[in-house]
């Protein structure tokens, strides 16, 4: 799968993703979780899972853990805040510079959000409303989200027959009454955007994943995961008729290479108002910038063609049952005292093996079958 196309791909995903909730927020059983997730699989995913590679490599160091996580068919899965990288599965945003605008520019903030109001009422009205109408009107609404209910009238009285006016103002009141349980203008907006600070603290601490590539014979993953070829690569294939297989399909993502696009609070805020789901500041769904800015890593890390099966907290723990090895490869420079160790494990799971080998030159490398 090109960059290109692995951009498109969690595209999709969200949309997909945020439509059916594959995991709600509440608990689920065991027999909900399954089922939730064979729907999802059986419908909306069906378009999505003929684009997932069929095998995913995994380079390892050769250590006790490494070795050990082979033989009892389990594998780690790490938080992002122990990642090399420092700002992997992080959200791009200038926090600091959206507080600052909020207290800098209060008034045009609050008539941005009164017009994103204004909009949202008509609708339900099956009314429109023009800009012009929304600055006519504004002066007669207090930041508190109360009106004056005389020049309001007196300004209806204008432009509706007199027999909608009660009813439109009677509804406005029961409107702006449930705005100002959902936002408070400026110290809501400022609690709202001072909460996102731990929001990235949270998700790096929160979601536990195994990072996997596209191909064994990635010279540098050799030299950089694998301890300079001292160490040995798993390919791993997830078959679609086994539960858990399906489950580590169904939570499979790539990563994309490229910019991070930053992104605003303020305007998630924003358009969460005009759709009516802000709730007691609360975001409803997550946005399809957030899951790409997450899922973005820097072009220099493009080597690694990685991708990452990821799971919430809801997966209780590092340690997690990953039966799906199908062959190893041994690295050229590999101890005895290991591969030997690991051929036998290896054997006892009657998976192939395979050897890296310099050639004659030490100019090359090819790979051996020898089991």
């Amino acid at each position: 799968m090109t960059n290109s196309k692995k951009k498109q791909y969690l595209i999709e995903y969200h949309k997909l993703y945020s439509k059916h909730q594959l995991y709600p927020q509440k608990i689920l059983s065991d027999e909900e979780l399954s089922n939730n997730e064979d729907k999802f699989w059986n419908g909306s995913f069906q378009f999505l899972r003929e684009q997932l590679p069929k095998r995913l490599y995994k380079y390892r160091r050769p250590s006790h853990n490494s070795f050990d996580n082979f033989e009892k068919d389990q594998a780690w899965f790490s938080l992002p805040s122990k990642f090399d990288d420092t700002i992997d599965t992080s959200i791009n945003n200038d926090i600091e510079t959206e507080i600052k605008k909020i207290n800098h520019n209060y008034g045009l903030k609050v008539k941005e959000l009164a017009k994103d109001f204004a909009h949202l009422f008509v609708k339900k009205l099956g009314c429109s409303i023009d800009e012009k109408m929304i600055e006519e009107v504004l002066p007669f609404f207090k930041s508190d989200l109360s009106m004056n209910r005389a020049e309001v009238t007196n300004y209806l009285n204008k432009k509706y027959r007199k027999g909608k006016i009660d009813k439109i103002i009677n509804q406005l009141e029961v409107e702006l009454t449930k705005a100002k349980q959902n936002i408070k203008i400026k110290s809501a907006l400022v609690n709202i955007i001072t909460s996102y600070i731990k929001t990235n603290e949270i998700i790096q601490n929160k979601i536990y994943s195994f990072s996997l590539s596209e191909k064994p014979d990635i010279q540098a993953m050799w030299s950089y995961l694998a301890d300079e070829s001292k160490g040995f690569c798993i390919e791993y294939e997830f078959p679609e008729n086994d539960l858990l297989g399906r489950r580590m399909l169904l939570n499979m993502l790539p990563v994309y290479y490229g910019k991070r696009d930053p992104v605003s609070f303020l305007e998630i805020i924003g358009k969460c108002i005009k759709s009516g789901e802000l709730k007691s500041g609360t975001m409803f769904k997550e946005t399809q910038k957030w899951l790409l800015s997450e899922s973005t890593k820097d072009k220099s890390y493009s080597f690694q063609k990685e991708w990452r099966i990821s799971f919430s907290g809801q997966l209780r723990g590092n340690v997690q049952r990953f039966p799906f090895a199908k062959s190893i490869i041994i690295g050229e420079r590999m101890e005895n005292e290991y591969k030997d160790k690991l051929i036998e494990a290896a054997k006892k799971k009657k998976i192939a093996i395979y050897q890296r080998e310099l050639n004659i030159t030490s100019s090359k490398i090819k790979v051996v079958r020898i089991f």
